[in-house]
């Protein structure tokens, strides 16, 4: 179910805005200068948008009872005017842009969240600078006159900044029962793009504590226990090389582990829910609206696609309020709405191995299939564009473990030290899941042209730049030979060939067969 509404989407969050009890939609607007409010219907969707303006620029918005009369005001992050906006509740508990409040923050803040940072029961405020990476926390000093104001500025380094902070969130990531907040910042040395402040209870934070990322670009991260250890994790969008990465919680400084990462293509928004229900937590996954199934043990299953196609930022929440979690992928002009999005894998998977001899062999291990109508074996030479290698059925639907295999025995072709190997999976009603990505080391070799009998076109993998190839008839006549790179197109007639490969010292000879 689709909501268009007019603005940008330059973050997204649910909360529940009019304190009904159902998780409401909230975007920040971008350029358009407001907030947008979709607010639950009760049955399952969402009402028309409500518009709420701003100053230059709406880049995070949230909504928590400042001014401390229990209904939730609403506070939008305005990047272009350095400055958080709070539009609290009427006595109707309507926001009141009549009653509007300006906090000035550090920076260009673009993105907030709200918390009792010095645990004083009172809602304070924290921003994010996009420009020096910086943290600005705002201490709520309501006290008895509950009219909603702040204390000044104090701002807290989360890293070295330069135009690169994106994503602002609040967990307690080493238990002690104090907020701290996590950054994530692309511009970080050595790819360590995700900062852990900690806090102290009283409202303030502790130097940023850095954690590699795998990537230049981190974009998004969510926080959830993902190994049901009681420890928070890290689930981080990586938008360079498209992959998602996971930090596991530990019990003792740095409180976070090393990153083990899950390809997909261009990862730029997380979100985590228990959408199949077994009691662990998913990982979802935008561009491509996909979800990672949770193990229980850290990892993550292969990928099945949910919202093809799907762009923008991922909610993840109960919005019909049936138990179980919904999706929600929010866009420029428009919010989609998957309701519990079900990710009942065809296949279980319990190992896929590539080992290299004179070929490649191929051997993957299903504990059962339901409904499976077999794989596709693909290998890429940069693990990047994946090509079809060959088709293997599957056994339908069997409870039974099944092993397959397969040998690659023109690995060369891809003219490559390293080949790479996934399985995409297909059930019979046509979803398909991808198995992790195996990778061989492959020494490159001259190989004999192939296809052979071949129509006109050829590869010979393994040449260098300097060898030479001729293309001659059984009466030794040089025909007529285009080239590029290891690709050759002949206009020679159907016959049979001498193919002559001068490589420095070596002359090879080889049989071609053009039909």
């Amino acid at each position: 179910m689709t909501y268009p509404f007019t603005g940008d989407a330059y973050h997204a969050v649910a909360q529940d805005a009019n304190a009904d009890g159902y998780p409401d939609l909230l975007v920040a607007g971008g350029s358009w200068n407001h907030a947008v409010v979709l607010y639950n219907d009760r049955t399952g969707g969402f009402a028309a948008p409500q518009y709420f303006t701003c100053g230059d620029f709406c880049a995070g918005v949230a909504v928590a009872p400042v001014d401390c009369n229990s209904s939730p005001d609403l506070l939008m992050a305005v990047a272009n005017d350095g400055r958080v906006e709070v539009l609290p509740t009427n006595g109707l508990g309507v926001f009141a842009p009549s009653l509007r409040q300006l906090y000035p923050v550090d920076g260009q803040p673009v993105d907030l969240v709200t918390g009792t940072f010095d645990n004083d029961a009172q809602v304070d405020f924290a921003a994010l600078d996009i420009l020096g990476g910086r943290v600005s926390v705002r201490l709520n000093r309501n006290g008895a006159t509950c009219g909603g104001t702040f204390a000044s500025v104090l701002p807290y380094p989360a890293g070295s900044g330069g135009l690169s902070a994106q994503t602002l969130r609040r967990a307690d990531m080493n238990r002690d029962g104090r907020a701290d907040v996590l950054v994530v910042n692309q511009a970080q040395p050595a790819g360590q793009g995700l900062s852990v402040l900690f806090g102290d209870g009283t409202g303030g934070f502790s130097a940023p504590t850095l954690s590699a990322t795998g990537n230049p670009a981190p974009y998004d991260v969510a926080v959830g226990d993902l190994n049901g250890d009681g420890r928070p994790d890290a689930v981080v969008a990586n938008l360079d090389d498209g992959n998602v990465g996971v930090l596991l919680g530990q019990a003792a400084a740095p409180w976070l582990g090393a990153i083990v990462r899950y390809p997909r293509p261009g990862a730029h928004a997380v979100a985590l829910a228990d959408f199949d229900r077994d009691g662990h937590l998913d990982v979802a996954v935008n561009p491509g609206g996909w979800i990672l199934p949770g193990r229980g043990d850290g990892t993550l299953g292969p990928a099945q696609q949910v919202l093809p196609g799907g762009s923008g930022w991922l909610v993840a929440a109960d919005f019909d309020g049936d138990g179980r979690p919904d999706l929600a992928q929010v866009a420029s002009g428009q919010a989609t709405l998957l309701r519990n999005p079900s990710i009942v894998l065809p296949v279980e998977l319990v190992s896929f191995q590539a080992t290299a001899g004179d070929a490649v062999h191929l051997r993957w291990t299903t504990a059962s299939e339901v409904q499976n109508d077999g794989f596709e074996v693909q290998a890429s030479g940069d693990g990047q564009r994946f090509d079809s290698l060959a088709w293997v059925p599957g056994q339908g639907t069997s409870s039974r473990a099944h092993t397959y295999t397969l040998v690659d025995h023109q690995p060369q072709q891809f003219g490559a030290r390293r080949v790479y190997y996934r399985l995409r999976q297909q059930d019979r009603s046509g979803r398909t899941t991808y198995s992790p990505v195996q990778a061989v080391r492959w020494a490159i070799r001259m190989a004999a042209p192939f296809p052979n009998p071949c129509q006109r076109i050829f590869r010979v993998p393994g040449l260098t730049p300097t060898s030479e190839v001729e293309l001659r008839t059984s009466l030794g006549q040089v025909a007529p030979l285009r080239r590029v790179g290891d690709q050759f197109w002949t206009a020679a007639v159907p016959g049979v060939y001498v193919l002559v490969v001068l490589d420095g010292a070596r002359r090879l000879y080889y049989q071609l067969r053009l039909e």
